[in-house]
């Protein structure tokens, strides 16, 4: 999802994907989402077969968005200038990641009893 009013902007609305600058090490990959670079990788290859193109954005950047804010809690203003996109579009990819992650790793998401929790 690029706005048109940044694209009317001069910015460059087929630019190559943003990930490709943020993720160059493992210490950066760590650093913006909390995983090694080979875990990312990993994700990447076991998300996008589920996700269903609906954002102008490349795939890879609207994940890479969502585990920026899921780490290091970024604005959505911020994410939006880093990324190229309107806050809303930031809110609208977050939530359909989070939704598509709940979807393909709920098994991987352990969840305690709520005797567990009681007790």
């Amino acid at each position: 999802f690029i706005s048109s009013a940044t694209c009317d902007k001069g910015t460059q609305c087929n630019k190559e994907p943003l990930y490709r600058h943020l993720l160059r090490t493992d210490m950066l990959c760590r650093l913006y989402t909390g995983l090694s670079l080979s875990a990312f990788h990993q994700l990447t290859r076991n998300l996008l077969p589920f996700n269903a193109q609906i954002f102008e954005l490349d795939p890879i950047d609207q994940l890479l968005m969502t585990l920026m804010k899921l780490k290091l809690n970024l604005l959505l203003e911020d994410l939006a200038e880093r990324f190229g996109v309107c806050p809303s579009g930031v809110s609208r990819i977050v939530s359909h990641w989070i939704d598509l992650m709940e979807i393909c790793m709920k098994s991987y998401i352990p969840w305690l009893s709520k005797e567990t929790i009681a007790g």
